[in-house]
C-alpha cells in the first residue's frame, strides 16, 4: 500500500508540475525506449512511463524481441510490447527495468545485444597506471 501511495503521489506530482498530458506532435524531439521482458518489475517500467509520456517532445515506446504481451514478475499483470528491437534501432534514451527476469539476460540475449547496439555512448575503461 505504501509503495502504491508513493507511485500515485509521484504521478500526481508530475501532473501538477507538467500539467495534463499534451497532444503529441507529429515529430518528436526524442524517442525513449523501455524494453519489456518476462518477469520484469512493473513499477520499473510503468513509473518512468507515467512521467515521461507527459512530455510532449518525447515519444515513449515499449520494445521487445517480438510484439505481444509479457507478464510481470508475479504473473498478475501483462504489459504489451508495441515495437520490436529492429523497429526501434536508435532511441535517444533507453530505460531498462529490473526484476527477477533480468537474470535471464545475464549471459546475453537479444535485449543485451540491442542495448549494446543502440547505446550511442560506449563506456571507456579507466586509464591504467601506465597511461598516466
Amino acid at each position: 500500500v505504501l509503495l502504491s501511495s508513493v507511485l500515485l503521489s509521484s504521478v500526481l506530482l508530475s501532473s501538477v508540475l507538467l500539467g495534463p498530458a499534451q497532444p503529441r506532435p507529429k515529430e518528436f524531439a526524442m524517442q525513449v525506449a523501455i524494453p519489456l521482458f518476462p518477469r520484469l518489475t512493473a513499477l520499473d517500467a510503468i513509473g518512468p512511463y507515467a512521467v515521461l509520456q507527459r512530455v510532449p517532445e518525447l515519444e515513449v515506446v515499449f520494445v521487445g524481441a517480438e510484439r505481444g504481451e509479457v507478464r510481470t514478475e508475479n504473473g498478475m499483470l501483462g504489459l504489451t510490447i508495441d515495437a520490436t528491437f529492429a523497429e526501434v534501432p536508435d532511441p535517444a534514451v533507453v530505460v531498462v527495468p529490473g526484476g527477477i527476469g533480468s537474470r535471464d539476460h545475464l549471459g546475453g540475449s537479444p535485449l543485451v545485444d540491442w542495448c549494446a547496439a543502440s547505446t550511442p555512448v560506449r563506456a571507456q575503461p579507466p586509464p591504467s597506471a601506465s597511461d598516466r
